[in-house]
């Protein structure tokens, strides 16, 4: 962990990592875009969901006087837990000096591109008072679809204070999903979105070989997403059409619907199904782009909203 004073700025970089590689319809992806900063070895080198919590957890920005505890008893296990599948948890716990406002400390150390949530309160062991501040961080690479440093401090007991600090991500290898366009591609959208009822007032457009390519170009970018991310719902668009496995094979059907759950997208290949992120809403920018001015009201609406840039 990188221990500083309490006031100088540091900087948490992104990571870059090695994609990995699948056969068939799913193909190397090449590499991965490199984000805004250098990124640490540490970071570089992690090939496992487990290898990068550590290295992030490793790379955390903690104050200068903190010292490593066994356990933060005041805190316990009730902080930074999530039972989502995919999502890996590790933590250490320290004590640092009294008095240490987490609030402030976390705003001077903002990591580039990094959001600050809290404060959230909840209890620890013994119905102790915890305080909880988060830094979500930008994902600059194919493999990561959730990535946050969680501190929370407890209360002051003996002239020193309970901190811990968690690492949670979602690290997957990269599937990378090739839509075919050889045979025609539709995109259908909505007029109207009901979670209750599904969508309705489908509208239907067959996109050129120009639109075509460009959709299964940012389709193939995208990063595989993690499982529990949120529940689905609407279908907001429907990308459809065929392909075949093997040459002179029969045509099998290539779908791809995108769920009113923010920037995922569900592909099924025959009986294939793969879960994509659109963190960057490229693929949203590119199906408004593509749909007919004026119609489609719902699905334009729910897409744009979902992308304020």
């Amino acid at each position: 962990m990188r221990q500083i004073a309490r006031n100088p700025v540091v900087l948490l970089a992104p990571i870059l990592l090695t994609s990995l590689v699948s056969s068939g319809l799913l193909t190397s992806p090449g590499s991965a875009s490199s984000g805004p900063m250098k990124p640490a070895s540490n970071l570089i080198q992690a090939t496992s969901a487990t290898a990068f919590a550590r290295a992030l957890l490793d790379d955390a920005t903690i104050p200068a006087d903190a010292r490593r505890a066994p356990r933060a008893t005041s805190i316990g296990d009730a902080v930074g837990r999530d039972d989502a599948t995919d999502l890996i948890d590790l933590h250490e716990t320290f004590s640092v000096k009294s008095p240490f406002n987490l609030a402030a400390f976390l705003r001077a150390n903002l990591p580039f591109g990094a959001t600050l949530s809290g404060p959230d309160a909840t209890t620890g062991t013994g119905e102790v008072s915890v305080t909880g501040y988060a830094y979500l961080l930008p994902f600059a690479n194919r493999h990561v679809s959730f990535e946050q440093l969680d501190y929370s401090v407890g209360p002051t007991t003996g002239g020193v204070v309970d901190l811990r600090v968690d690492a949670q991500s979602v690290w997957l290898p990269v599937t990378t999903v090739v839509m075919p366009t050889t045979s025609p591609v539709t995109l259908t959208a909505y007029d109207h979105l009901s979670l209750a009822t599904g969508p309705s007032g489908p509208v239907t457009v067959t996109l050129s070989g120009a639109q075509a390519r460009r959709l299964s170009h940012v389709v193939a970018l995208l990063s595989t997403a993690g499982g529990g991310l949120c529940a689905e719902g609407a279908a907001l668009f429907v990308v459809h059409t065929t392909t075949s496995l093997q040459s002179g094979g029969s045509a099998t059907s290539w779908t791809a619907t995108a769920q009113e759950c923010p920037g995922v997208l569900n592909v099924v290949v025959g009986t294939r199904h793969v879960m994509l992120s659109d963190d960057s809403c490229a693929l949203r920018d590119l199906v408004v782009s593509d749909l007919p001015r004026g119609e489609a009201a719902a699905s334009r609406n729910a897409l744009e909203q979902g992308c304020s840039h």
